[in-house]
């Protein structure tokens, strides 16, 4: 009888075996492959979110760098529009000053030309001989003035 016992518990073990889930019945080289094949997921897992953060960060510098450059072109604009702002009173300022002087040039001229009329007339009735340069047109010929031209001195404050 203990030898029927001995194949009864036998016999039941080999019955756990055959009800045991095919997992556990697999063999030790089946198990081997899917601890490989997790390792590899786990793996790539690992190295696709560092690649990713690597990505946001170099997305995050470029923006930054963006940002900067937006900043700098910002600050380089607004110089330039103080520039140009300045230029342009400039501009106005020497206009204004040119029109004076174009108003005065005219004056003169009409004044000169009154004054060799005077002359004409006292030469004619005088019979005095008088040498009295002819007046060109300035407008004509604006590099042609009858008086010396004297040198332009440029302001330091017109150049910024």
């Amino acid at each position: 009888m203990p030898r029927s016992h001995q194949q009864q518990s036998s016999g039941s073990e080999g019955d756990r075996l055959d009800r045991s889930p095919p997992s556990d019945r697999s063999p030790p080289s089946d198990l081997v492959v899917v601890v490989v094949a997790d390792e590899r997921k786990k793996r790539r897992m690992i190295s696709n979110r560092e690649s990713a953060r690597r990505s946001r960060m170099r997305k995050q510098q470029h923006l930054d760098d963006l940002i900067n450059q937006a900043a700098q072109i910002q600050r380089e604009n607004g110089e330039i529009a103080k520039r140009v702002s300045a230029t342009t009173e400039m501009f106005v300022k020497v206009d204004s000053e040119n029109s004076v002087l174009r108003a005065q040039v005219g004056e003169l001229s009409e004044r000169l030309q009154s004054l060799n009329s005077v002359l004409h007339t006292i030469e004619e009735v005088s019979g005095f001989a008088m040498d009295i340069p002819e007046m060109p047109d300035p407008l004509l010929k604006p590099w042609h003035l009858p008086y010396p031209s004297q040198p332009i001195m440029a302001s330091a404050h017109w150049f910024p």
